[in-house]
């Protein structure tokens, strides 16, 4: 039997996927990592009302009134979601995408899509955790996993696309 040289073969766009997920997988643990450490370990939403005395008071009771017994989840989410926001630009951009061009732009489109996946992903722990009281541990991965499809395709053929890059190019 004749031995046979098989080499996997990996076209530019699965290699980028590659990339990406390897990005991914790093934005998340960030992400939950001050997700956890916001949510669990400093729960800034209660210490910031706290902190602000009776106006804070007042904000609780409101809350309280809406059947709201905290934001403690959803502010954590949004902190986390920043921080891997700032890491993912910055990988995708040199290192997943290659992007050459205005950087000024490419960070334009990066967060109006990123702002689109925290209101997206904020609003489904605000709802499932904070309303429905569901754990955490079950919501987070689920709503950080749709996000980050979104975000590939957005960021694949909006934000580091070439083509965008080219038209404004010819444009500008």
């Amino acid at each position: 039997m004749k031995e046979r040289n098989m080499r996997l073969s990996i076209t530019p766009h699965t290699k980028q996927l590659i990339k990406f997920a390897i990005v991914g997988c790093l934005n998340v643990l960030i992400t939950f990592i001050f997700f956890f450490l916001c949510y669990r370990q400093w729960p800034l939403a209660s210490l910031i009302l706290d902190a602000m005395g009776s106006a804070g008071e007042e904000v609780k009771q409101t809350l309280f009134k809406l059947n709201i017994h905290s934001i403690d989840a959803a502010l954590a989410n949004t902190i986390g979601y920043i921080a891997g926001m700032i890491n993912s630009f910055i990988l995708n951009k040199r290192w997943t995408f290659e992007a050459k061009g205005r950087t000024s732009r490419q960070i334009h489109r990066f967060f109006i899509l990123n702002i689109l996946g925290l209101i997206l992903s904020t609003s489904i722990i605000f709802v499932f955790v904070d309303l429905l009281h569901t754990s955490y541990l079950v919501v987070w991965p689920i709503a950080i996993g749709i996000v980050m499809v979104l975000n590939f395709i957005g960021n694949k053929y909006w934000t580091f696309s070439e083509a965008s890059l080219i038209e404004h190019s010819v444009r500008g």
